[in-house]
């Protein structure tokens, strides 16, 4: 009976190890594929860069490669892409509205940094293109590279 109760201990832990590893696969590698080979944006391009008590406002335009995501948040970080970096505040100030594919005009993005610190400074956009759960994805946000 004891060895009978081993052999279903081992069957299990091989399911349960097989379920962690499938579910770790899932929701590291397509989150990753898709945010390189499918971003759902292409890079900013700016403008006009004024000096706020904030921070900078960014005027600019980027192009929008794929209509069928809901934009979640801006993420902006003073360093190096894959190097050391602390994250600064970012956000739109401008009217909230639905976009679609095509060129997308920004007259309000507001980051903490001064504009010396802008060149040596990087940022994503993340979009839900699974679905969302309130202000998150629902299976992974899709980021896409915005600047630098």
């Amino acid at each position: 009976m004891i060895n009978a109760m081993w052999r279903q201990l081992a069957r299990e832990r091989q399911i349960w190890l097989r379920l962690v590893l499938g579910w770790l696969f899932i929701t590291t590698v397509p989150p990753v594929v898709e945010s390189a080979f499918w971003p759902v944006s292409g890079p900013l391009h700016i403008t006009e860069v004024t000096e706020t008590p904030e921070g900078v406002r960014i005027k600019g335009w980027a192009e929008r490669y794929r209509d069928d995501c809901d934009f979640l948040a801006p993420e902006w970080w003073l360093g190096e892409r894959n190097g050391r970096a602390v994250r600064v505040v970012a956000r739109f100030d401008d009217k909230p509205q639905i976009r679609g594919k095509g060129r997308m005009e920004f007259e309000a993005l507001v980051v903490g940094l001064t504009k010396d610190q802008l060149d040596d400074s990087y940022s994503d956009v993340r979009h839900a293109c699974h679905g969302r759960n309130g202000d998150r994805a629902f299976l992974w946000a899709t980021r896409s590279k915005f600047w630098n």
